[in-house]
């Protein structure tokens, strides 16, 4: 093997490594079906990702954010989990709502329903809206609605 053999060997070798080393500092999720679709690092990057859009964008934005670290684990509805936590060992409706609403913030009103299904079972649910409609978010799910204004500036029924 020749020198320049050997230093393009190297070459190769070393971005290999620079590709892995950057892979590794923006924290992608290699074991996603999308190789390169990037893990929430913090409620914050949510935020910035989803700032500024209508509101079925953001409903669609923080979902999208969110299912690549969900995770359904029952937890105590005492205690008020992290992001980090929630990250780490997942939440129910409950701890996921209430992330939801911490990320939204006072960009949209915002309104959780909690709503009873058997004598001992609840779900919750969060419902985001503005004047143009309103969205519900459960879970790693969301489903939007517009609504119809007449010429007076009136809800049609």
């Amino acid at each position: 093997m020749n020198k320049k053999e050997k230093i393009y060997i190297l070459l190769v070798l070393l971005l290999i490594s620079l590709t892995h080393l950057v892979m590794l500092l923006l924290d992608y999720n290699t074991n996603d079906k999308n190789l390169f679709k990037i893990n929430p690092l913090s409620e914050e990057t949510i935020k910035l990702n989803c700032a500024n859009l209508s509101l079925k964008d953001t409903a669609k934005c923080l979902v999208e954010n969110i299912k690549p670290i969900y995770n359904y684990t029952i937890t105590d509805d005492k205690i008020n989990l992290s992001f980090d936590e929630i990250k780490k060992i997942g939440g129910d409706c409950k701890d996921w709502s209430e992330l939801y609403e911490r990320i939204i913030g006072d960009s949209f009103y915002v309104k959780q329903v909690t709503m009873q299904s058997t004598e001992d079972n609840y779900h919750k649910v969060i419902i985001i809206s503005n004047d143009t409609g309103y969205c519900l978010l459960s879970l790693k799910n969301y489903k939007c609605w517009d609504y119809k204004w007449t010429k007076k500036n009136t809800l049609k029924n």
